[in-house]
Formats: structure tokens, sequence, C-alpha cells
């Protein structure tokens, strides 16, 4: 299967890693970032590419399209054979990103707001991110019972509660020393690629 696929690439390049030094993926990553085995792993698979001047950019914010287009890609899942038709206000039909865009939303990985819009340049935070990422990779949250916040500052009433409960029992996010992961906070390139790799890896 896709997932089967995608992890066995994985685990055998957290296995090589292990025995050969790391290299420095990109000339803004070195290996002593803290997310420099999920970069250099995204880059291997051909996920995540850097600029024209040998940067990755790890601490730059990532927007809703950009972020799906690293999932989707990340997660093993094809746009070839997807409509490149999608019906939102604010989008332009010949953009870069809309047969990822098209395939998301028919695998119902993303949806529009209420107003017909999409917001394809709007900045992905921590938990929109962490959904996409658990959705694109077909994980049951169905058997997640919450019944303590996993987070000091994430509220059992958030529609986002499942999501990061997974997270924590998978450790695919990290937490600072007061128990808080600041869930409306930007999401960063770096920050999404350790993100999907955790879940790839598990």
């Amino acid at each position: 299967s896709r997932m089967l696929l995608v992890l066995g690439i994985s685990l055998s390049f957290m296995n090589l890693t292990s025995a050969i030094e790391l290299t420095a993926p990109f000339s803004d990553v070195p290996t002593t970032h803290p997310n420099v085995i999920a970069i250099s792993k995204l880059k291997e698979m051909g996920v995540v590419a850097g600029y024209p001047d040998g940067t990755f950019k790890p601490d730059q914010q990532v927007n809703r399209v950009e972020a799906l287009k690293i999932i989707l890609l990340g997660s093993g899942i094809s746009t070839d054979s997807t409509s490149s038709r999608v019906n939102f206000s604010d989008i332009d039909s010949s953009a870069w990103y809309i047969p990822y865009l098209a395939k998301a939303v028919a695998l119902n990985i993303v949806a529009g707001y209420p107003d017909g819009t999409f917001h394809p340049t709007q900045t992905v935070n921590l938990v929109e991110n962490l959904k996409m990422v658990i959705l694109a990779n077909e994980v049951d949250l169905s058997t997640i019972n919450v019944t303590n916040s996993p987070y000091n500052d994430a509220s059992l009433s958030e529609w986002y509660i499942k999501y990061l409960q997974y997270a924590k029992e998978l450790n695919l996010i990290d937490a600072d020393t007061n128990n808080n992961v600041y869930p409306s906070s930007p999401m960063t390139r770096a920050k999404l690629a350790e993100t999907l790799f955790r879940q790839l890896t598990v």
C-alpha cells in the first residue's frame, strides 16, 4: 500500500543515517539543525527542494497550498488522475497549486470557508497542519478518547483536540517546558517537515 511503501523508505533512511555521517542538506540547514534528519529525508524523497541560492529557509512560514503540496507528495498521494477543477472564488484556475488543491479537496483533506473562499496564501498554523498530515495519511481517530487535555494550552472543547491527542501519543510534535504547543502558531517549513516525517515513520 501507499503507506507501507513510504514507511519502508522512511525506516530504511533512519537506519542509513545511523550508519553514516549525516551531511547538511542545504546551506542553511547544518547537521546541527534540530530538524536536519526530517528535512534531509524529505529532500531525498523529492518532497522538498531548496531555493536557487542553495538555501531551504527553514524558518519561513508556510501557506495553505504550500503545505498541501509538501504533505501530499510526502504521503505518496498522486495528483495525476485528479480533476483540476476547484470551485473557490479566490482561486486562480491556472495557479501551480491547482492539482494539489483539487486532490486534497477530493480526499476531504481540506475544505473551503462558508463564503466560498479558500484563502490559498493564508499561513497555516500548527493544528491545521497537523490535521492535513493526519488526514492525508488516512489515520483513523475514531478510537481516540480524550479525557484530559494533552497540552496545557489546548482546551478539550476545541475541534482539534483529537488531533493533538494523537500527536501526543505518537510524538508528532514537541511541547515546551510548560507543556504548551501553541496551536495557533504559524507553521514553518522546518516544523512541517518534522511533523510529516514523524508521521511517516510511526
